[in-house]
């Protein structure tokens, strides 16, 4: 497994700055060894974005149909943050009002240290939220590839995701 250090936007790591909705700047790498890409950070509908990159990958099957991802990154725990995290496609938050993500495909994994629980914090595909802080159960190579399981609002899902190798340390 290649280790790499996460970019910086601004000072914060790509995933805090996505937390806080802060985009700033270009991304610069923040060791010697840098990561093997540099998120963009374009304007989508007049919101600040956060394309990702790198060679993770996941899918979802919500209601028998196949939802995949690419471009994005598996990252061990950020500062002040306890989870190993899974981010992929563009990121646009949006404060206040409704948010569909601005037609943006997103997917994001959140895993505890410890692997002790696991959820998706956000699937959007084709301008609608198809999964939101719903719990899963995983199955795999904790945390670098596997699958995972579990009901949203009545709604069974599964789903696989791969790091392909690249965890990225803040």
């Amino acid at each position: 497994m290649k280790n790499v250090t996460l970019a910086t936007v601004a000072g914060l790591t790509a995933t805090a700055a996505m937390a806080v909705a802060t985009i700033a700047g270009p991304l610069a790498p923040a060791s010697a060894a840098g990561a093997p890409c540099t998120p963009t950070t374009p304007t989508i509908k007049g919101h600040p974005a956060m394309g990702f990159c790198g060679p993770a990958s996941a899918t979802v099957t919500v209601g028998g149909k196949t939802y995949t991802f690419h471009n994005g990154f598996c990252a061990e725990p950020i500062t002040h943050s306890d989870s190993f995290q899974l981010s992929l496609g563009t990121d646009v938050p949006t404060l206040g009002g409704p948010n569909n993500n601005a037609g943006e495909p997103v997917f994001s994994m959140d895993i505890a240290r410890g692997h002790t629980s696991a959820s998706i914090a956000d699937v959007y595909f084709g301008g609608r939220e198809l999964l939101a802080n719903a719990p899963i159960a995983l199955s795999g190579q904790i945390p670098t590839k596997g699958t995972f399981t579990g009901k949203h609002t009545a709604i069974h899902f599964t789903g696989t995701w791969d790091c392909h190798g690249v965890i990225y340390k803040s």
